[in-house]
């Protein structure tokens, strides 16, 4: 009984600190990926406009990039 208990809290424990881990990581990330960054611009107007030039609208475009913008950051999550 008492190895279950132990070995319950050590995996209690490692999944504490690779959750928090993974906040730490998610908060560093979200201070470079922010509306006042020139790169986040850059990056945007970029993504947009090969969107449209592919035959999307504006509107759709702008939610496209967004998107491949977050997914970027998850990847590298």
């Amino acid at each position: 009984m008492a190895r279950n208990i132990g070995a319950s809290v050590g995996i209690a424990t490692v999944t504490t600190m690779l959750d928090r881990r993974a906040q730490v990581s998610s908060v560093a990330a979200d201070e470079h990926v922010n509306g006042f960054s020139a790169a986040y611009h850059n990056s945007l107007n970029g993504m947009q406009a090969k969107l449209i030039a592919a035959g999307s609208t504006a509107v759709h475009a702008s939610a496209q990039a967004h998107g491949m913008i977050y997914n970027t950051v998850q990847r590298r999550r």
